[in-house]
C-alpha cells in the first residue's frame, strides 16, 4: 500500500515517496527520536499474511543489520505499524537514507573515464568484500543499487534483501535463483535479480554463491567503462538467455584500458563459476594495479567532476630498488590542452630514492627537483635535479636530510635532519641550523620568510624565522577533537594562511584545516586520504577515493567550491613512510611532481645468514611491507597494503605457498605479533579511529 506524508510508523515520520520495486516501496522519513532523515523500505502488503516468512525476514534482517562498513548502507531497524487501510499491517526496514544519484544515471550519460570509474569500482569491491566475509551475498548487485554521494562515498544498497523477503526454505532451491522475471517476479513480487546482472548461473535456477556477486560487479564495471549494457535483449528471455550463451563485446572497452583491468573483466565474467575470480578481495589488488592510466579528456558529461587537460612528464624505474618521480603540468586554469611530455628522473646510481611523494618537491619556478636519497647503510642525504639537466647533484652538507622544501624564490631549501631543522642555498655555501626538530613532519616556507614546520611526529605546528631563532605555536591541538598531531602544511600565496593535515585519522580520512600565522584556524575544510597541497590558481589538491583531485578554497569563507577536478591518471595515495604525507608537490608554473609506480607489488624473498637469495615464498600479487614468522616457523604474518592508509593481514603457508586474508576491517591493520605458542595474533588497527591493539585467534 502506499503511504502519504505524514504518515507515522511508530517513530518514523513519511516525508515524501522516493521509489518503488519488487521488494517494496522506499520513503523518505524523519526519525522523530534521533531527529536524523532515514529511509523506510515499505514491504509487500501480502507479506505479512505469511507468519513463516516473517519470522525468517526478520532472522535475516538481523543478519544485514551487523554490516558495518562505509561503503554499505546501514539497516538500523524493522518497523511493524498498523496503518488505516492496512488489513494486515505494515512491515518495514528502517534504513540509511543516502543522497546522490545512483550509479544508472552515470552510465547512462556515457562511458566513464578510468579516473572516475577504479575508485568507485574499489568502493563496491570493498563492501562486496564486507559481506562476503560474513556469509551475505548481494544478489541483486546493479548500477541502480549504487548510491554516489557528493563527497564521493559510494554507498551498496539492499544487500541481501532477495534472500531475506523469499519464501522460508527456498534459499538453497531453484526457486531462488529462479529466472522467472515478471513485473511482480516470482510468489511475493519480487524480482531475484535483475536480468542483465545475473549471473549464468542465477539465470539457470542454480545456487548462487559469493560468485554470482563477482558476475555482477564485473557487468557494473564493464558498463560504466563503455556506457552500454553488456547482456542486452527486448525481452527480459531474450537478456537471460544473452547472459547464458553471449560473450560480452570486449572491443567496446577502450583502447588505453590497462592490462590488469581487463585481465579483472575476463576473469569476473567467465560464465564457469569455478573459473571466475573466487574472492572479490583480489579485485581491488587488479584496480590497484593499473600500470598507467588513459591520460585526462578534454571533455567529459555535464554532471561529473570537471577534468582539466594535463601535460604528463611520467616516469618508469629502471630497477626494483629504483623509484622514480613523475612530473605533471596540469592546466588548473582555463588553457588549451597541451600534449603530453614525458622525463625520466631517477635516482643517481649506487642509491635509493627515498618511498615517499614528501622526499620530493618541485621548485616553485618549476625547473629543479629536490629529493633525498638512502644509501645501502640507510644514510640519507640531499640532491638537486635541474629539470633541464641531465644529472643530478649532491648538495654538500646534507647527510641524514630528509623532507625538503622550497624557499618562495626557489634559492633556497629547508630541510629536516634527525633532530634539527636546517637550510642550504642550491647553489651551495654552508648549512644554518635554524632550530631543534626532533621528529619532523613536513615544513613549508612562506612568502613573508616565515617557515611553519612540524617538528615532531606529535603535536602542533610550530612557525619560526627562516633566519632562524625560538619557534613559536603556529597552531593548537584541539583536545575536543581529539587531535594528536598536526603536520604537513602548505603555505597559499599570502604568506599567511597555510592548509594543514590532522590526525588521528577518522574512517582512514584526515581532516583538513586552514591555519594562519596569528594563530586562529578554520573548521575542518575537506576530509582526505593525504594532506594537501596548494597549487594555482587558487586551489588545493589531494587524494580522495584513491585518486589526486584538485578544488577550488576560498581563503576568506575558508570553504572548497566548485566542482573537483580529477588529475588524470596521477596516484591518489602510495603508502609511503610518513602518515597522511602529501602525494605530490606543486610549482608556481602548474607543475607537479609526484611518486611513479609507488605502488608496485612487492615479493616475499628468503634470504641465507649470508644475505644471498635463498628462494621465494609464493603469495598473492600485492605491496608486503611487514613480516612476522610464527614461533614453531611454519607461517607468516605479513601486512599487504592497497592504499597508503588501507592494509590488511594476511598469513603465508611457509610450506605449501599461499596465503589467507587475516583482517578485513576497514583502515590500516599493521604490525602484528604472534603470541608464544603460536594461537594468537595481536595487532594494531584504526579502524575506529585513532590507533587501537587488537588480539584475535591466529585461526581466523
Amino acid at each position: 500500500m502506499s503511504l502519504s506524508p505524514g504518515t507515522r510508523l511508530g517513530p518514523y515520520e513519511i516525508v515524501a515517496p522516493l521509489g518503488a520495486g519488487g521488494m517494496g516501496e522506499v520513503y523518505r522519513a524523519k526519525d522523530t527520536k534521533l531527529n536524523r532523515d532515514v529511509a523506510i523500505k515499505v514491504l509487500p502488503e501480502s507479506f505479512a499474511l505469511d507468519a513463516d516468512r516473517v519470522a525468517r525476514f526478520t532472522r535475516e534482517a538481523q543478519v544485514l543489520a551487523s554490516l558495518n562498513h562505509p561503503n554499505i548502507a546501514a539497516i538500523y531497524g524493522i518497523e511493524e505499524s498498523h496503518v488505516r487501510g492496512s488489513t494486515s499491517g505494515v512491515r518495514a526496514l528502517v534504513m540509511e537514507l543516502v543522497d546522490g544519484e545512483d550509479l544508472s544515471a552515470q552510465i547512462a550519460r556515457g562511458p566513464m573515464p578510468l579516473a572516475e570509474a577504479l575508485p568507485i569500482a574499489t568502493q563496491m569491491a570493498d563492501a562486496l568484500e564486507a559481506a562476503h566475509d560474513q556469509g551475505i551475498v548481494h544478489r541483486d548487485l546493479k548500477p541502480q543499487n549504487v548510491k554516489l554521494r557528493g563527497d564521493g562515498t559510494v554507498k551498496v544498497l539492499d544487500f541481501g534483501l532477495a534472500k531475506a523477503i523469499d519464501a522460508a526454505g527456498t534459499s538453497s532451491d531453484a526457486l531462488m535463483n529462479s529466472p522467472t522475471m515478471t513485473a511482480r517476479a516470482t510468489q511475493m513480487g519480487m524480482v531475484i535479480g535483475t536480468a542483465a546482472y545475473m549471473s549464468p548461473e542465477q539465470a539457470k535456477g542454480r545456487a548462487v554463491d559469493r560468485r554470482a556477486d563477482i558476475w555482477a560487479f564485473g557487468v557494473v564495471l564493464m558498463e560504466m567503462l563503455t556506457g552500454r549494457q553488456v547482456f542486452g535483449g527486448d525481452t527480459v528471455s531474450e537478456v537471460m538467455a544473452s547472459v547464458m550463451k553471449d560473450e560480452p563485446d570486449w572491443s567496446q572497452l577502450p583502447a588505453t584500458l590497462p592490462p590488469s583491468i581487463g585481465r579483472l573483466l575476463r576473469r569476473c565474467l567467465d560464465k564457469d563459476p569455478r573459473k571466475r575470480l573466487s574472492a572479490i578481495g583480489d579485485a581491488r589488488f587488479e584496480l590497484t594495479d593499473t600500470g598507467h592510466a588513459p591520460a585526462a579528456s578534454a571533455t567529459t558529461a555535464p554532471a561529473r567532476p570537471r577534468r582539466w587537460p594535463l601535460a604528463l612528464a611520467a616516469v618508469g624505474g629502471a630497477a626494483a630498488a629504483t623509484i622514480a618521480f613523475v612530473l605533471i603540468a596540469p592546466a588548473l586554469g582555463p588553457a588549451p590542452a597541451r600534449e603530453p611530455s614525458r622525463v625520466s628522473v631517477l635516482g643517481p646510481s649506487g642509491v635509493t630514492l627515498m618511498f615517499d611523494s614528501a622526499e620530493s618537491a618541485i621548485s616553485p619556478d618549476g625547473r629543479t627537483l629536490v629529493f633525498a636519497t638512502a644509501d645501502p647503510n640507510g644514510s640519507t642525504r640531499l640532491w638537486v635535479r635541474p629539470l633541464a639537466s641531465t644529472e643530478a647533484r649532491v648538495l654538500p652538507g646534507t647527510e641524514a636530510g630528509h623532507l625538503a622544501f622550497w624557499s618562495p624564490d626557489s634559492r633556497n631549501i629547508g630541510f629536516f635532519t634527525d633532530d634539527k631543522l636546517k637550510r642550504i642555498a642550491i647553489d651551495g655555501g654552508p648549512v644554518a641550523v635554524l632550530c631543534e626538530a626532533k621528529d619532523g613532519r613536513g615544513g613549508a616556507w612562506g612568502a613573508n620568510n616565515v617557515i611553519v614546520f612540524a617538528p615532531a611526529n606529535a603535536g602542533p605546528l610550530m612557525q619560526v624565522a627562516a633566519t632562524g631563532g625560538t619557534p613559536a605555536p603556529a597552531t593548537t591541538l584541539d583536545a575536543a577533537r581529539g587531535e594528536t598531531s598536526h603536520r604537513f602544511p602548505s603555505f597559499l600565496p599570502d604568506g599567511r594562511h597555510f592548509v594543514f593535515a590532522s590526525l588521528p585519522a577518522k574512517n582512514q580520512k584526515f581532516d583538513l584545516f586552514l591555519g594562519a600565522l596569528d594563530g586562529t584556524r578554520s573548521g575542518p575544510i575537506a576530509s582526505s586520504e593525504s594532506a594537501a597541497v596548494y597549487a594555482d590558481p587558487g586551489y588545493l589538491i589531494f587524494s580522495s577515493a584513491n585518486v589526486l583531485v584538485a578544488q577550488h578554497v576560498d581563503v576568506a569563507t575558508a570553504k572548497l567550491s566548485g566542482e573537483p577536478v580529477t588529475l588524470g591518471d596521477a596516484p591518489g595515495s602510495q603508502g609511503g613512510t610518513y602518515t597522511s604525507s602529501p602525494p605530490l608537490s606543486a610549482s608556481r608554473t602548474g607543475t607537479l611532481a609526484y611518486l611513479g609506480d609507488g605502488f608496485a607489488p612487492t615479493s616475499l624473498r628468503w634470504l641465507d645468514r649470508a644475505g644471498r637469495n635463498a628462494g621465494t615464498l609464493t603469495v598473492p600479487e600485492g605491496r608486503y611491507q611487514e613480516i612476522a614468522m610464527s614461533p614453531d616457523g611454519t607461517r607468516v604474518a605479513v601486512t599487504r597494503f592497497s592504499s597508503q592508509n588501507t592494509a590488511d593481514l594476511w598469513i603465508a603457508d611457509v610450506a605449501r605457498g599461499g596465503a589467507t586474508r587475516f583482517t578485513s576491517a576497514p583502515g590500516g591493520n599493521v604490525e602484528a605479533v604472534w603470541s608464544p605458542d603460536g594461537k594468537r595474533i595481536a595487532f594494531a588497527s584504526d579502524r575506529g579511529g585513532p590507533r587501537d591493539f587488537f588480539v584475535k585467534p591466529a585461526s581466523g
